[in-house]
């Protein structure tokens, strides 16, 4: 409850790992626009599957209609507008979490999405002081906002506060203008809090961590969720381990040399190292340029080749100042570097450009897949290398797929102005606060869009200097070695580095393998495996379901590529189903059987999970009203095929039933659709059967749910079909039974509150008002009324 409103969340975590004696930390999950849905939840299970206890809360409240979008634009504007209201909403949630016995309220954490991505900005500006004499828990050490909208009217200005959680801020480059964002470090480093941003590139717009909808990007998707997975092993584990600076680089199957080369009339003198097993002339291996940094190439670069060499690469660290460039002192370093950035036309270009085509000379070098690192003054060429492109007078190899920056100035007297180019390389730009300014970067950013390049930028805190990666630094205030930035750039490099040589990035979600007989698929289909065990058949009172192990197969070409993994959480199975043989099923149709006349009048929700029987929570798409009449392509091989819903709004009938029938229900797309029967005659014998994952009632995901958001008070309550035990749980399935021809009401029924149960199943059915079936972890309710 706050503000009056009352809510409903979702808390899910491992109880075998997070007890009342080993508490665990505790993640609370803040929606996006449309308020806690699947989405969320599955959010919540994959927390909890790292030993956290999540909990996503309903900041909207149970009452508030998120069935449309102009209901969220609706409930998300009038948090928008009231920063206050929405602070208080979200404050209930960290506090309810807190109640558990099972979470440690010295380790407490936040992540939001969209809308609640800015209530994470919020809480950032707020500081643990709080807001309306609301103080944060003292636990609550960071937030993580994922695609938030950040423009002030949107959020809170900053507040007094001498301690604040950190903010990891993830962000496409399409949703919020750099100058905004500019603005907001600006206003957070006033504030002192500590931050940290990734920037995903101009291709990354917003909701890019949603997985079916359009803006999907499974880059930003997987890199922004490995980055907040570290955020939290950081603040709640401690897991700040540097980068380890080798004790050695000499290691048996990692060969190395110095290698001589000459560039206009320069010797130079760069580093190779690879690994002589990985790395052959019928198994060659993608090719890495160092570029050092101002103090030339020492024994720091040596370090990093050796690093990157046990990665699986061929490793060159290129020398840009030339055998005999004094770099005894600091004063050498500044003249060596001073001269080679004010001469960036030729002599460093073509002494980086010169070290490319060094490495690719070997015969174990892939000369299709290249990339270069820079640190520092070698930062700076890497910054460089992306804002010429490939070609031109430069001379910049088109296998150059990708240049990682760290800690390189960017100021625009350091670098190149962007040149005109057909293609260049990805830049990965690793900087801390305290090495760039915000306007510095929001320029260079310009520059890059302006030329079409892609780029990523990970700021790195507020409180990181330049040198950050460089084990021995030790300059306060100037050039400073951090740990945490280290391993934060340095992780995000390989995960680059990953990317840009395979060929893209593999989303949150994967999809487990099976063995099953998909021959009805066409040739185009896929098999899922479902881990059991699975009742069988369920059928009246029939508690004694035959465990299986059922095979799915996905058939539809237009159906979501990324499949949700199968989540069990704390709670128990979220949605399951009853498996049938196939001869009664299809991929995408579900079949019911019919006596021979209906009196009741059903309006029940089916979460169709068209995946798998309990596969959790794909993207709920607007509800259908369905009534089936007719054959659709997609129903071949069910018996007597009627039609399908496959757009928005539209329906189909229901032929009038006579005698006992056999009908099937196709969906095109794994979607919610509503079943509506309405008929008179004789009473209803109505059975479902077929892949239905999980039931809500009037999109409610339970019965206490429904009856809370309907304040129906009066309810008869939440019976188990087919028992007489109140939630009691047969097998791992629900049975939809309907009224009986048996005078004695069935025993479903037992227990249900005067004057209804003398009316069921006979008599006056207009007190029935409803007649549905809900689940509640996994188990299969039936609520009259």
């Amino acid at each position: 409850m706050a503000d009056g409103v009352h809510a409903r969340g979702y808390v899910a975590y491992d109880s075998t790992r997070c007890t009342p004696t080993s508490k665990c930390p505790a993640v609370v999950l803040v929606h996006d626009w449309n308020g806690l849905n699947d989405y969320e939840k599955e959010r919540a299970c994959m927390l909890s599957d790292q030993g956290y206890v999540a909990f996503a809360a309903d900041i909207y409240g149970t009452s508030t209609p998120v069935a449309t979008m102009l209901d969220w634009i609706a409930a998300s504007s009038l948090h928008r507008q009231n920063a206050t209201k929405y602070y208080n909403k979200i404050h209930a949630a960290l506090e309810t979490v807190l109640t558990f016995h099972v979470v440690d309220p010295a380790r407490l954490g936040a992540v939001g999405y969209c809308f609640g991505g800015t209530g994470m900005v919020n809480l950032a500006l707020a500081g643990h002081a709080g807001v309306n004499n609301l103080p944060l828990p003292a636990g609550l050490s960071g937030v993580v906002s994922f695609h938030g909208g950040i423009q002030p009217t949107s959020r809170l200005q900053i507040m007094n506060s001498t301690t604040r959680p950190k903010l990891l801020l993830e962000s496409g480059g399409k949703d919020e203008t750099h100058e905004d964002i500019g603005r907001l470090l600006d206003e957070l480093e006033s504030g002192g809090v500590n931050y940290e941003i990734s920037r995903y590139g101009p291709g990354v717009g917003h909701a890019f961590t949603e997985w079916h909808g359009p803006l999907y990007d499974q880059m930003a998707d997987s890199r922004s969720w490995a980055s907040a997975l570290r955020f939290f092993d950081e603040l709640f584990a401690g897991k700040n381990t540097p980068v380890p600076k080798p004790s050695t680089t000499t290691e048996a199957g990692l060969p190395s040399q110095y290698v001589n080369y000459t560039v206009d009339g320069v010797t130079c003198q760069g580093y190779l190292q690879y690994n002589s097993s990985l790395c052959t002339a019928s198994t060659k291996c993608p090719a890495v340029v160092i570029v050092h940094d101002w103090d030339g190439l020492t024994q720091y670069e040596i370090d990093r080749a050796y690093l990157v060499a046990k990665m699986g690469y061929v490793v060159f660290a290129a020398d840009v100042y030339g055998l005999g460039t004094p770099v005894m002192t600091e004063a050498d370093w500044a003249a060596a570097s001073s001269a080679h950035r004010e001469n960036m036309t030729n002599a460093t270009f073509n002494k980086m450009v010169a070290a490319m085509n060094q490495v690719s000379a070997y015969g174990f070098v892939d000369t299709t897949k290249m990339a270069a690192i820079g640190y520092g003054f070698g930062g700076i060429g890497a910054v460089n290398l992306a804002l010429a492109g490939h070609g031109g007078a430069r001379g910049v190899p088109t296998a150059l797929l990708g240049v990682v920056s760290h800690h390189g100035g960017v100021a625009p007297g350091h670098r190149i102005a962007a040149e005109s180019a057909a293609s260049r390389p990805k830049l990965l730009l690793e900087s801390g606060g305290k090495a760039d300014s915000n306007a510095d970067i929001a320029t260079l950013l310009d520059e890059l869009e302006g030329v079409g390049a892609s780029y990523e930028v990970s700021r790195l805190g507020s409180n990181v200097y330049q040198c950050f990666t460089e084990w021995g630094a030790a300059a306060p205030g100037v050039c400073e070695y951090s740990a945490h930035a280290d391993l934060r750039s340095w992780m995000e490099t390989k995960a680059f580095l990953t990317e840009i040589f395979s060929g893209g990035a593999t989303g949150t979600h994967q999809t487990t393998n099976c063995t099953g007989d998909c021959s009805r698929c066409s040739g185009h289909g896929k098999c899922y495996y479902v881990p059991g065990p699975a009742p069988a058949n369920v059928t009246g009172n029939n508690t004694n379901a035959t465990p299986y192990d059922p095979v799915v197969c996905r058939c539809d070409p237009e159906w979501f590529d990324v499949e949700h993994p199968h989540r069990s959480c704390a709670l128990g199975p979220d949605h399951v189903g009853i498996p049938v043989p196939p001869t009664t099923m299809g991929p995408n149709w579900l079949q019911f059987t019919t006596g021979s006349g209906m009196s009741a009048v059903m309006n029940a929700m089916f979460q169709v999970r068209l995946s798998g029987y309990r596969a959790a929570f794909p993207e709920s798409l607007p509800k259908m009203q369905v009534k089936v009449s007719e054959y659709y392509g997609h129903c071949a091989g069910a018996a007597n095929p009627v039609a399908t819903v496959d757009r928005d709004s539209a329906t189909a009938e229901l032929p009038a039933p006579g005698a006992a029938g056999t009908y099937s229900l196709c969906a095109k797309w794994r979607t919610d659709f509503e079943l509506l029967v309405t008929a008179a005659g004789a009473p209803l014998n109505l059975t479902v059967t077929g892949p239905l994952p999980g039931v809500t009632l009037h999109g409610y995901e339970t019965c206490e749910q429904y009856l809370k958001a309907k304040n129906m008070t009066d309810m008869c309550g939440c019976f188990l079909t087919g028992t007489t035990a109140t939630h009691a749980k047969v097998g791992n399935a629900f049975q939809i039974e309907g009224f009986k021809t048996n005078p004695n009401p069935p025993t479903i029924y037992t227990g249900c509150c005067s004057p209804y149960v003398p009316q069921h199943p006979h008599g006056n059915t207009t007190q029935m008002k409803d007649w549905g079936v809900c689940h509640i972890a996994g188990m299969g309710l039936a609520m009259f009324s």
